[in-house]
């Protein structure tokens, strides 16, 4: 089967029709565009830590640190945590190969990109006592589909607790990605108008793919965290 190419850039005057159904899977939606009848837009599943392009290594660091701790009361000091991250939107490609075979039989080479976005936001999960959100960057505008998300996260005295021994072995930290995209819908007489749709999915940090790497957690002295 023919390899499904996600392009991660606009297309100029693409736009995907919101009220049609080209086909769906798992989680996946799949829009036609209003000219190319070979042309078709996926929406994502999720969002996922992003990796390296060379080295395949997740975007991903967990370093710990102590705060306000004197020598006298070092030994009963527990340390914070700050976690940077990099996500980026995931695709379920065996969903849209399942997809793509079916719309063989209305065109005759289908490509399926992602759907272009015009705005989007990643909203963290509001976790008081784990997370110390004024100190936290991850509620903000993205960016365009494929493109990297960043987010730095605080963990306080509870969080590093609780999260930390999860981190590398299940989804420890929720977050939402809302994005909204322009398109059309279409009329009876088969012209268009212009619209806006919003989605959403939802994503985590943490999981089995961070195991493999244990050299990414550092505690507060900077040594490799050897106990998750």
């Amino acid at each position: 089967m023919k390899y499904i190419l996600l392009m991660l850039f606009n297309f100029a005057y693409a736009l995907p029709i919101l009220d049609q159904s080209a086909g769906s899977g798992h989680l996946v939606f799949v829009y036609p565009d209003h000219e190319n009848v070979n042309l078709f837009y996926a929406t994502p599943t999720s969002v996922e830590i992003a990796k390296d392009n060379v080295t395949n290594t997740p975007l991903f660091s967990y370093q710990e640190y102590r705060n306000h701790c004197s020598k006298i009361r070092l030994k009963k000091c527990h340390s914070r945590a700050i976690i940077r991250v990099l996500l980026k939107p995931k695709f379920e490609k065996l969903s849209l190969d399942k997809i793509r075979k079916n719309l063989l039989e209305i065109s005759n080479d289908p490509v399926i990109t992602s759907l272009p976005f015009i705005e989007s936001e990643l909203n963290l999960e509001k976790s008081f006592r784990e997370i110390n959100h004024d100190l936290t960057f991850c509620n903000h505008r993205a960016g365009q589909a494929g493109s990297y998300q960043a987010c730095v996260i605080h963990l306080t005295e509870t969080g590093v607790k609780l999260k930390r021994k999860f981190l590398t072995k299940a989804m420890t930290l929720m977050v939402h990605f809302d994005f909204k995209v322009r398109g059309v819908l279409s009329n009876l007489d088969k012209s268009f108008n212009i619209s806006q749709k919003s989605f959403g999915v939802g994503g985590s940090l943490g999981g089995s793919i961070l195991k493999y790497y244990p050299h990414l957690f550092k505690d507060a002295d900077g040594n490799i965290i050897k106990d998750l």
